[in-house]
C-alpha cells in the first residue's frame, strides 16, 4: 500500500537519524532500519533526499585536523608550554607537487580495457581452477586441503590472481566449485546478469555489422541507442555502455575513423575484386602471359613479368602547409611562457601531375612530369637549366640489356592528363621501352592501369593494340588496395616533403624566400643536388625511397596481379557482403548475423526496445558480369556505358583494347547510319506516295481549273514545290498550270536491296572487319606498300626476310612444332641472297604488292633471272 508524504518523510528523517547516529552506516543500510521497503531501498530519489538531511561521509568520519600543539601549565607561568608532535596530522605543511591528471585517449582506454579484460579471464581461470580442484579434494578421503590446493595452484597461476584458502573452502561450501568469482561491491545496475550478456551480444554484432556495411556508428549515439534499449530505468547512459565496452573489450578497439570517399568504399569490395581477378587471368592466359604448370595452377613465366606493368599518376604540390608526411611527427621542445608562433613552411597554389610505375620484375618506369602553363602550344618553352635535376633511370624491360631512360615533361593549361597527353604520353614513355612488342604470342605487352582521364581515348587504343601493347583497367575507386604504383606513393611521397622540408628551413634559416619555382621539382624528387639559392645538399631521393626494386616487388606482391596470387583480397581495406565468397570470413559473417538477430528478438521478448541495435550484413548484389564475352548484349551494353564503372559491371573487368571494346565503339557509327539509312528510306517512301496521288489526279482527266485545294496541294507535292511557296489557291492553280504536262523530278526509289542492308544494319553484326582497328589496319598496309617503292635494295631484302620468318613461324604452329630454318645463310651475292629469300617468301608477300616480282626489283630483272 502506498504510503503518504507524511509518512515517507517521517521514514526518511528516520533514516538520517540512524546515520548521525551511526556515521560509517551506508544509506541503503539505514532506510532499511527505517523501515524501508527493498524496493524503496533502490530508489535513487529517495537515497538523495537522505543524503541531503546528513553531512558528507568524510566529515561525518571527522576527517578534520585536529589542533596542532596542547599547551599544558598556567598561562603566566615563565615556563615554556609542552607541545606535543602531532602523529595524525594531515599532512606536511610543504606537500609535494601532486601530477597532473592527463585526459587518456580512446585507444589507450581500449587497450587498458583489453588488458584489465585479460587480467580478468587469467584470475577467473585461477579462480575457477583452485574450486575445482578443492572440490575433487574434498571427496577423497585424505584429499588436500584448501591451503594445499592453493599452494599447488600458485604452481601454475600468479600468486596475486590466486583466492586466498579461506575463499576456496567458502565457495565450495556454497557449492560454487568451477564457477567464476562474484563480483566485489554492489551490481552497478538493477539489470540481472543473464540480461546484460544478452545486450553485450547485441552491442557486439550491431558494431560489427555496421562496420562491415562500411559505417560507423559513434560512442555518443551507442549510448543513445543502449538507454533507449533499455527504456525508462534512472540507469545512466555512459555508465551502462562502458560496462558493455569492459566486457567485450577483447574483441574490438578504439581509433578515430578514417574519411574516405563513400564511392571508395561501394567499389573496393571483395566481390568486385574478385570478378576483376577472374577477368585478369583469363586475359594473361588467352594472351601468352600466363601458362598452366602440371597441377593446373596459373603461373607467369619471367620473361613475360617483365612485359607487365603499371601506370598512374599522383599530384606534385609544393605547398609544404598541408599533407601529411607519414611516420611520427617532429617533437619540438618550448617553454609555456614564451609565445608559440609554430614552425615555418613554405605555400604554393602550384601543382603539377607526376606519372610512373613499375614492371612486375620491380623496375622503375622513367618517370613524366606535366606542369602547368598559360603559353600556346607553340610558345610553350622550357629551362634547360631544370635537366640538371633530371637524372636518367636505369632498366632493360623490352631491350636486350639493361640501359638509360630519361624522364620526360609535358605541359598542358591544368598540369593534368587528358586524351591527347595521355595518348602522347604512351607514345613517347611506355612504347619505346619495348622496340620487340608485337601482338604476337610473348611479344605483348601488358598494361595495367586506372579509370582516370584519356583511357578511352579510341585512336589510343587502335594505336596501341596495333603494336601489341593491351591496356587493362582495375577496379573503379579501389586504386588504393588494385594499383601497385598507388602503393608506392605511400612512401615516395613521405621522402618527398622529408626534402622539400630540408630546403624550405635551409631557406627560412638564410632569410631567403620559400617560394620553390616548378622548374627545381626534380631536386625534390630524386635529389642529391644543391639548392642553388640556400646551397643545402639534398642527400634522399624521394623517387629511389619509393621506387626502388625492393619496394616495387613488394607493391606487386601485396596485390597479387603478376604473380596472380590475388592477394590485396585479403586487405582490411576490402568490404565483404554474405555470398561474397565460400570461405571462414563468410561463416563468420553469418555467426555474426546470427548472433545480431538471436540478441535482438531476446531483447524484445523481455520488454526492451532490441530492434533499436538489429542490423543487417549486407548481401553481393552481382556475383558475375552480366554479359559474356564477343555476344551482342556485350556489344551493345558496352556501347551504352558512358564510364568505367559501367563497363566493368557489364564485362566484369576487361582489356579495353580487346576485341569486345573495340566491337562495342562501332556500335554509335552503325547506329547514326541506320537513321541516316531510316530517314532516307522514309523521304524516298514519301516522295513515292505523293506521285502515286499527283498520278490519280491527272488519270481523273479534269481541268488545272476544275481540281479542288487538295488535288492542286497533290500536283505541286508531285512536282516538289515547297508549300511556304505556293500562297492561296488562285497562287496554287497558276503554279500548276505551269507544271501541268511536265514529267515530275526524277527520284530513287527504295529498293529491296536497300532494305535488306537496312535489316542487315539494324542486326547489328558487327566483325573485326568493321571496327577502327581493320581500318587502320588497312591503312598501314597501303603505307607499307607505298613504302616498298622507296626502300633501297638491301631494305627490301630485310622486308622480305622478316616476312620469311612470319611464315616459317606459321608454318612451324600449324605443323605442331619445330626449329624454323635459318633464312640468313651466308651467300655471296645479295641476287643470291634475294633469290632464296624469295621462294621461301612468295606467298607471304602476295598480300602486300599484289604484283609479287614487280614490288621488288622490277619486271625486267625479274624477267633476266628467270632467262638465267
Amino acid at each position: 500500500m502506498p504510503r503518504s508524504e507524511e509518512e515517507t518523510a517521517a521514514m526518511v528523517k528516520a533514516a538520517a537519524k540512524e546515520i548521525k547516529a551511526a556515521p560509517s552506516l551506508a544509506v541503503k543500510k539505514a532506510m532499511k532500519l527505517a523501515d524501508f521497503s527493498p524496493d524503496s531501498c533502490n530508489k535513487a530519489s529517495l537515497q538523495m533526499r537522505v543524503r541531503r538531511l546528513v553531512p558528507t561521509k568524510k566529515e561525518r568520519l571527522g576527517k578534520v585536523p585536529p589542533p596542532k600543539a596542547v599547551s599544558t601549565g598556567s598561562p603566566a607561568s615563565d615556563v615554556s608550554s609542552i607541545t606535543h608532535s602531532d602523529t595524525s596530522s594531515s599532512g606536511p605543511t610543504n606537500p609535494a607537487p601532486k601530477p597532473r591528471r592527463q585526459r587518456r585517449t580512446a585507444e589507450n582506454v581500449a587497450k587498458d580495457n583489453v588488458e584489465a579484460k585479460r587480467m580478468k579471464i587469467y584470475t577467473s581461470e585461477a579462480h575457477k581452477r583452485c574450486t575445482s580442484l578443492y572440490a575433487e579434494e574434498k571427496a577423497k578421503p585424505n584429499g588436500m586441503s584448501a591451503d594445499q590446493v592453493r599452494a599447488c595452484v600458485l604452481k601454475e597461476y600468479e600468486a596475486k590472481c590466486v583466492p586466498s584458502a579461506k575463499t576456496i573452502k567458502r565457495y565450495v561450501d556454497d557449492g560454487k566449485a568451477g564457477i567464476s568469482p562474484k563480483k566485489k561491491g554492489r551490481p552497478s545496475t538493477n539489470i540481472q546478469e543473464s540480461t546484460f550478456l544478452i545486450l553485450c551480444n547485441a552491442y557486439e554484432s550491431f558494431v560489427r555489422i555496421n562496420q562491415i556495411n562500411g559505417t560507423t556508428t559513434p560512442r555518443e549515439i551507442l549510448a543513445a541507442k543502449i538507454k533507449a534499449v533499455i527504456g525508462k530505468t534512472e540507469i545512466c547512459s555512459f555508465k551502462l555502455l562502458d560496462r558493455i565496452i569492459k566486457e567485450t573489450a577483447l574483441d574490438f578497439l578504439a581509433s578515430k575513423s578514417e574519411s574516405v570517399e563513400q564511392r571508395r568504399i561501394l567499389w573496393t569490395s571483395y566481390n568486385n575484386l574478385k570478378m576483376w581477378f577472374n577477368s585478369w587471368c583469363e586475359a594473361i592466359e588467352v594472351l601468352g602471359f600466363a601458362e598452366r604448370d602440371e597441377k593446373g595452377e596459373l603461373f607467369i613465366p619471367l620473361e613475360q613479368l617483365a612485359r607487365i606493368l603499371n601506370i598512374d599518376e599522383t599530384c606534385l604540390s609544393m605547398d609544404g602547409s598541408s599533407g601529411a608526411r607519414g611516420g611520427r611527427p617532429q617533437v619540438f621542445f618550448y617553454d609555456p611562457r614564451l609565445p608559440q608562433v609554430g614552425r615555418g613552411v613554405n605555400k604554393s597554389g602550384t601543382t603539377n601531375t607526376f606519372i610512373t610505375g613499375s614492371t612486375a620484375v620491380g623496375e622503375a618506369i622513367p618517370p613524366h612530369f606535366q606542369f602547368q602553363t598559360k603559353a600556346q602550344p607553340d610558345n610553350m618553352r622550357i629551362r634547360t637549366d631544370m635537366l640538371q635535376y633530371f637524372p636518367k633511370v636505369m632498366g632493360k624491360f623490352g631491350c636486350a640489356e639493361r640501359r638509360e631512360w630519361q624522364p620526360s615533361i609535358g605541359m598542358n593549361l591544368k598540369g593534368g592528363m587528358d586524351d591527347d597527353e595521355f595518348f602522347k604520353y604512351l607514345k613517347v614513355n611506355i612504347i619505346p621501352l619495348y622496340p620487340d612488342a608485337l601482338d604476337v604470342k610473348g611479344k605483348r605487352v601488358m598494361i595495367k592501369i586506372d579509370s582516370g582521364p584519356g583511357r578511352l581515348n579510341m585512336d589510343m587504343i587502335v594505336y596501341c593494340r596495333s603494336l601489341g601493347f593491351y591496356l587493362f583497367p582495375s577496379v573503379p575507386n579501389a586504386t588504393s588496395v588494385s594499383q601497385e604504383t598507388d602503393r608506392n606513393y605511400g612512401p615516395f611521397k613521405t621522402a618527398f616533403r622529408k626534402n622539400l622540408s630540408i630546403v624550405v628551413e635551409a631557406r627560412i634559416a638564410q632569410n631567403l624566400s620559400t617560394s620553390i619555382p616548378p622548374y627545381m621539382i626534380g631536386l625534390i624528387v630524386f635529389g642529391r643536388n644543391k639548392d642553388p639559392l640556400s646551397g643545402v645538399y639534398v642527400e634522399s631521393c624521394a623517387y629511389e625511397a619509393g621506387f626502388s626494386v625492393e619496394q616495387c616487388l613488394k607493391a606487386w606482391g601485396a596485390v597479387g596481379a603478376a604473380p596472380p596470387t590475388r592477394a590485396c583480397l585479403n586487405d582490411k581495406k576490402v568490404r565483404r557482403e554474405v555470398g561474397d565468397a565460400d570461405d571462414d570470413m563468410n561463416k563468420f559473417m553469418l555467426e555474426i548475423q546470427q548472433m545480431n538477430d538471436h540478441a535482438v528478438n531476446h531483447l524484445n521478448s523481455l520488454g526492451y526496445k532490441g530492434e533499436l541495435l538489429e542490423a543487417t550484413i549486407k548481401k553481393v548484389k552481382q556475383s558475375q558480369p552480366l554479359t559474356v564475352p564477343q555476344s551482342k548484349e556485350r556489344m551493345l551494353a558496352l556501347a551504352e556505358a558512358n564510364s568505367h564503372g559501367a563497363r566493368f559491371l557489364v564485362t566484369g573487368g576487361h582489356s579495353i583494347t580487346g576485341d569486345d571494346a573495340l566491337l562495342a565503339a562501332e556500335v554509335p557509327r552503325w547506329k547514326s547510319e541506320i537513321k541516316e539509312l531510316e530517314d532516307d528510306k522514309l523521304k524516298r517512301q514519301k516522295l513515292a506516295e505523293t506521285e502515286a496521288k499527283g498520278k490519280e489526279v491527272l488519270a481523273s482527266g479534269k481541268s488545272p481549273e476544275q481540281l479542288k485545294v487538295a488535288q492542286l496541294d497533290a500536283i505541286l507535292d508531285m512536282h516538289h514545290i515547297e508549300k511556304k511557296n505556293r500562297g492561296k489557291m488562285s497562287d496554287k492553280l497558276k503554279s500548276v498550270k505551269e507544271v501541268w504536262g511536265k514529267t515530275p523530278p526524277a527520284f530513287s526509289r527504295w529498293t529491296d536491296e536497300e532494305e535488306s542492308q537496312l535489316k542487315e544494319k539494324r542486326e547489328m553484326k558487327i566483325t573485326m572487319k568493321d571496327t577502327a582497328f581493320a581500318r587502320y589496319q588497312d591503312a598501314e598496309k597501303h603505307r607499307v606498300r607505298a613504302s616498298l617503292w622507296n626502300m633501297s635494295e638491301e631494305d627490301r631484302c630485310e622486308v622480305l626476310r622478316e616476312i620469311a620468318r612470319i611464315e616459317s613461324s606459321k608454318k612451324l604452329d600449324d605443323d605442331g612444332g619445330g626449329k624454323p630454318k635459318s633464312v640468313d645463310e651466308p651467300t655471296k651475292s645479295v641476287e643470291m641472297k634475294h633469290k632464296h629469300v624469295f621462294r621461301v617468301a612468295q606467298s607471304a608477300l602476295y598480300w602486300m604488292s599484289g604484283v609479287y616480282y614487280g614490288c621488288i626489283v622490277g619486271r625486267e630483272k625479274i624477267n633476266a633471272r628467270r632467262g638465267q
